[in-house]
């Protein structure tokens, strides 16, 4: 037999050439056509990475592990398991928490495309977001929603900024004791802005003035709302009525009797206003003062009202306390039922 020449001798490459061509033999991770990472190794093996801290699950191919980085580590069709080779580590994710920065954000994004969506974000992080958030952006956001009341052009802004405030009146209430005359002042300006078909409009800015209000000392909230009860046309004047009557439930009667001076001249001029909603509003705030005061409001009342007017209120008043005291005998009948 012929011998078998043998093999030319070949020097062998240095160690750090020999280590960079066998790193070569490992392409970078790549994403297959299911949406999977791969970490495709030499001859179609998958190299795992470390396991530890740094995997969030370890799934097995074969007898080799291969540690789940927020994707299912699958080897390539037709390769093998993974190979021991590691790849870095990559630290778990986890969900985004919200803080002052993202309402300062979400002020730094706002432009005329997307003032809207600001305002609904800021709605939501208004329930959402401890008042902590809010001490440094709470003024920039106050600016940024009461511009946006005046905007009655662009569709949709200015009822969204309605809901906004609604929401941080609701939410951060303790922020508007610094705001409550310059916000309320805006509300009213955005109502008599309102046409008599934006009557979904006034509705919103009358609720929001009442929770604004609500959320004030109530001797605050009468001194905001009697220069608007003493001067202000129909359409508001008869809102003005309303939240000053709530207004009123809510003091103690000692309070009330305090502020009767300030409070009667506008309900009583209410009650001659041509409109008949207003003077029904101006009735309905004086039998709310005697509901509260009892026989004290009747030497006020007699002073400042003609016969006729007194007889109307007195009419009411009797009206109002039979619907108490039935609604008291219903109660009090419930109550023995459910014993």
């Amino acid at each position: 037999p012929s011998k078998v020449p043998a093999a030319p001798l070949v020097p062998m490459p240095p160690a750090s050439l020999a280590k960079d061509q066998q790193h070569s033999q490992h392409p970078p991770p790549q994403f297959h056509q299911n949406g999977q990472l791969q970490f495709p190794g030499a001859n179609g093996a998958h190299p795992p990475p470390l396991g530890g801290a740094g995997g969030r699950g370890m799934a097995l191919s074969g007898s080799a592990p291969c540690v789940e980085l927020g994707w299912t580590a699958a080897p390539p069709s037709g390769g093998s398991s993974c190979s021991s080779a590691p790849a870095p580590a990559v630290a778990p994710t986890t969900a985004p928490q919200r803080t002052s920065l993202s309402i300062s954000e979400l002020l730094a994004n706002c432009g005329p495309s997307t003032q809207k969506s600001t305002l609904r974000a800021l709605a939501l992080a208004a329930r959402s977001e401890e008042p902590e958030a809010w001490e440094k952006p709470f003024g920039r956001v106050l600016i940024l929603v009461l511009d946006s009341l005046g905007q009655k052009d662009a569709q949709g802004v200015r009822e969204t900024a309605l809901l906004c405030l609604q929401e941080l009146v609701a939410g951060q209430p303790s922020f508007f004791n610094d705001f409550a005359e310059v916000v309320a002042s805006r509300l009213f300006e955005t109502y008599r802005s309102c046409t008599p078909a934006e009557t979904h409009t006034a509705a919103m800015v009358d609720r929001t003035i009442e929770r604004l209000l609500g959320v004030v000392d109530a001797t605050r909230a009468l001194e905001i709302l009697v220069p608007v009860v003493s001067s202000e046309a129909a359409s508001l004047l008869q809102m003005a009525m309303r939240i000053l009557a709530t207004l009123l439930q809510r003091m103690p009667p000692q309070e009330v009797l305090g502020q009767l001076d300030m409070v009667l001249p506008g309900v009583v001029a209410a009650f001659s206003n041509p409109d008949p909603d207003v003077r029904k509003a101006a009735v309905f705030c004086l039998v709310d003062v005697y509901m509260s005061l009892g026989e004290q409001a009747m030497p006020h009342l007699v002073k400042d009202l003609t016969p006729s007017q007194m007889k109307l209120v007195t009419i009411y008043i009797g009206r109002q306390q039979r619907e108490r005291e039935e609604s008291g005998q219903v109660s009090s009948f419930n109550g023995s039922g459910a014993l």
